[in-house]
């Protein structure tokens, strides 16, 4: 599978939060659902209403995976926007680290393309490249405002770092 590696600066994130598992692969079933309920209930375009892009470009909108300090088994995941990190939100801000990315494609429907990627670079790519995952920061899924088809590319992004 073919990746780049990129670096970015600090940047924010805002928007609501879904606390899920991947224990008998809770998270592949609750994250779609998940977004059909905020597309659904028009939260969805209230969430992109609060972006101000600061480093990726207008019209990004961002599923995030976060490590859950109350469940090891578990990770928070967000429906996001970028923002700035003194704007005013009902939903919490998620700071990410400055640092290395490797940015892979998901091509194709993303309930099933996104989930994909995460099994190859969990199972290959941490065991066979350099790099070791920075597991204190949030894992991104990057879409972009084309309309969804077959195939639609989001980019997962993974931070991470030289191992040592």
């Amino acid at each position: 599978m073919n990746y780049r590696i990129t670096e970015l600066p600090q940047f924010h994130l805002t928007g609501p939060m879904l606390r899920t598992s991947v224990a008998d692969n809770e998270g592949e079933k609750s994250i779609p659902k998940f977004w059909q309920s905020l597309m659904a209930s028009g939260e969805f375009k209230t969430i992109c209403a609060l972006a101000q892009p600061q480093v990726f470009p207008d019209g990004t909108t961002f599923g995030v995976n976060a490590p859950d300090p109350e469940n090891e088994d578990g990770f928070l995941y967000y429906v996001a926007v970028e923002t700035d990190p003194h704007a005013t939100s009902d939903y919490p801000v998620i700071t990410v680290a400055s640092g290395q990315w490797a940015v892979f494609s998901a091509v194709g429907e993303p309930s099933v393309a996104i989930p994909a990627v995460f099994r190859y670079v969990n199972s290959e790519f941490f065991a066979n490249s350099e790099f070791s995952s920075r597991r204190e920061e949030p894992e991104l899924e990057v879409y972009n405002d084309a309309p969804m088809d077959d195939n639609y590319v989001t980019e997962v992004w993974f931070p991470i770092q030289p191992k040592t």
